[in-house]
């Protein structure tokens, strides 16, 4: 079985199943309109440019303001419920479902139903007693397809069962099928889908969807952009045993804690740890806040491109055709882009923790927007500890609408102050003239 991606560290199950919950009655609950919505991943909106309105706002804040800015597709609002929310739903989860692998899951579920039904909301209850209620029936709903399992076929392979309502042998074409609430699981791994059918001779697994898998594999074997599990889920899935490549087709979408990527295609290659999105690929990146920053003000940065290949040995990622990344109040555009990661929380050779963009490369003609200054260059580097700009290549150039233009061999900017380092050839000088509205 190919796994999905990343990993449940031990550290988070122990931290999650020590803590004593209840499991309360929600007599108020609206409905169970986003109940079928359960097998449907957040779609990605696409990045707005007004983030005023929603900002990162602090765990002081009023949730209503939270579900009335995920209802109009702010991502920066979903990660801070998300956040804000994820410890509490562990704790209560835990108690409902008997499989610990199953409680990030049942979150993962959770927070796709909000996001689908944010708009559905009513103000008859409160956020937490909605967002409580939709837990509690989700893993209701995971233990009766527990339940059901437990008295239809099962079929057992070296680390690998599998599970259905029915199952059918074909001994000339050596395929198994499965079908009805199918489910396959080893030892780091599990996929559901309505229809699986696995090639004995190939080694081949089929999916037919809605195809939804959630990964627990280990350190050496799964991606980690994140320390929590992943999930993907798309139309279609298409993997193989023995080579250990899995493609999610149709919809795809891989989602793991607050980090979401979408795209219409997405390649895993396991032994090499490698991602490879296709297709009106757009990803949504939480960020660690800057030191001294101010609680709940944490960046998101939203990409968006054709392509993106994901190295997890090398925590990089390149991506090709109308690249486009932004956050609060930062874009850069070009044809070419390269991202780097650095890991918190972890050794920085790919195991664990979790992954913070760190700096980004744009080669091809770049444009650089931040604040009311807008550069151009043959190319962009962009440090993110520093929050520094340097423009380099072709003529780098640095407009402000009120100021002027500013231009010279290499151009160094950055976001924190109206300071700009210029480079003419001859030395350096350093100006003051530019102003950045905030």
């Amino acid at each position: 079985m190919v796994r999905s991606v990343d990993n449940a560290g031990e550290d988070l199950r122990s931290s999650l199943y020590e803590h004593h919950v209840y499991a309360p009655t929600y007599p108020d609950l609206q409905g169970s309109a986003e109940e079928s919505r359960l097998n449907k991943s957040p779609v990605l909106r696409k990045p707005t440019n007004d983030f005023t309105s929603v900002g990162c706002q602090s765990p002081g804040d009023d949730d209503r303001d939270l579900i009335a800015s995920i209802a109009r597709g702010h991502c920066e609002a979903f990660h801070e419920l998300y956040v804000k929310y994820h410890r509490r739903l562990a704790r209560f989860i835990v108690r409902i479902s008997w499989r610990k692998e199953d409680v990030e899951e049942i979150i993962n579920d959770t927070f796709m139903i909000v996001w689908q039904s944010a708009g559905e909301y009513r103000h008859a209850s409160q956020v937490s007693t909605w967002i409580f209620g939709i837990a509690y029936r989700t893993a209701l709903r995971s233990l009766r397809r527990q339940r059901r399992h437990t008295s239809n076929v099962r079929l057992e392979e070296a680390d690998r069962n599998a599970e259905a309502q029915q199952a059918v042998f074909a001994r000339a074409a050596q395929t198994t099928v499965l079908t009805g609430q199918a489910m396959v699981r080893d030892a780091g791994s599990e996929t559901h889908a309505p229809k699986l059918t696995f090639f004995q001779s190939t080694g081949d697994i089929e999916a037919e969807g809605p195809v939804r898998s959630t990964d627990f594999g280990s350190k050496s074997t799964s991606l980690q952009m994140r320390s929590v599990p992943a999930n993907l889920s798309a139309d279609h899935m298409r993997a193989n045993s023995k080579t250990g490549r899995a493609v999610y087709t149709g919809h795809a979408r891989l989602w793991q804690g607050a980090s979401v990527l979408e795209a219409e295609t997405i390649e895993l290659l396991r032994p090499s740890r490698t991602l490879n999105a296709t297709g009106n690929v757009r990803a949504v990146f939480p960020q660690a806040p800057q030191p001294g920053a101010t609680p709940g003000s944490a960046p998101v940065w939203h990409v968006s491109s054709g392509l993106l290949t994901y190295w997890d040995t090398e925590n990089r990622a390149h991506l090709e055709k109308d690249v486009f990344v932004q956050s609060a109040d930062q874009k850069m555009r070009a044809p070419q882009l390269e991202l780097f990661f650095t890991r918190t929380g972890a050794d920085k050779q790919g195991s664990g923790g979790t992954s913070q963009i760190s700096r980004a490369v744009g080669t091809g003609g770049v444009v650089v927007e931040q604040g009311d200054r807008r550069g151009t260059a043959e190319r962009g580097l962009y440090t993110a500890a520093e929050e520094k700009y340097v423009l380099t290549g072709g003529t780098p150039t640095l407009f402000d609408p009120v100021e002027g233009t500013t231009t010279g061999r290499e151009l160094t900017f950055y976001r924190a102050d109206d300071t700009i380092v210029v480079d003419s050839g001859n030395g350096l000088r350093t100006l003051t003239k530019h102003r950045v509205q905030r």
